[in-house]
């Protein structure tokens, strides 16, 4: 999840300890460069992250002219780390 920093009371400081104005993906649109590719792997019953939420994400990552690829994972929840459609996702950006 990227976070941003606002405010760090010391350089040892532990990451639960920064204050953040948000953890939203959505709050950093603007900062994406239209040209950066953007792959969003999630599984349709993610009981953390809503899947509504992700389709939002989505719909505006699209209306903001971003480059992204949105890969559903039908009947998986959060965990979906080890699915080979997400190993197929990520190899795409490693490899040569």
């Amino acid at each position: 999840m990227y976070v941003k920093i606002l405010e760090i009371q010391q350089p040892n400081t532990n990451i639960w300890d920064i204050k953040v104005d948000s953890l939203s993906p959505i709050e950093e649109l603007k900062g994406i460069n239209d040209q950066t590719p953007i792959t969003v792997i999630h599984g349709d019953q993610d009981s953390v992250a809503p899947f509504s939420q992700v389709q939002n994400y989505v719909e505006k990552l699209v209306e903001g002219g971003k480059n992204v690829a949105f890969i559903r994972l039908e009947n998986l929840g959060h965990e979906v780390a080890f699915n080979p459609q997400v190993f197929k996702a990520v190899s795409r950006f490693i490899q040569p």
